[in-house]
């Protein structure tokens, strides 16, 4: 059984530690009841692999921005294509969300074009070492 707030927590924790494998045995343990929604409401943030484990994080705007973590094949997982980026929140999340719903993207997205506010925070993953070597 999980909550919201396990997951952000687990989330808080990796984001401060970097500690892959403790946020993926988190997830191993813990089911992960994901809502209703669909893409792009539901959308995924980032998949990280340590080895032959993997997790996905995706998130909720429709939720809250509820965040959710799941165990996942690594065969599955694209740690180099990241999803919606984190620090993307607030009005500009939803901007994104309404155009996405108009006219969905086949490709890449221009982040830059969303991330205008003085509150995004950045995402750890950017940093160096952080990605697997091809």
């Amino acid at each position: 059984m999980t909550t919201s707030i396990n997951e952000q927590s687990q989330i808080g924790i990796y984001l401060e530690s970097q500690d892959v494998n403790a946020l993926i045995d988190w997830a191993r343990v813990h089911t992960t009841q994901r809502c209703n929604h669909e893409y792009p409401h539901f959308h995924r943030i980032a998949d990280l692999i340590s080895g032959d484990r993997a997790v996905r994080i995706s998130r909720c705007a429709a939720c809250g921005d509820k965040m959710f973590v799941k165990a996942i094949s690594p065969e599955i997982a694209d740690p180099i294509m990241l999803g919606v980026p984190f620090e993307l929140n607030g009005s500009n999340l939803q901007r994104w969300i309404v155009d996405e719903v108009a006219d969905p993207s086949k490709g890449s997205v221009n982040w830059n074009a969303y991330l205008t506010t003085e509150s995004n925070q950045p995402w750890p993953l950017d940093r160096p070492g952080h990605r697997p070597a091809p």
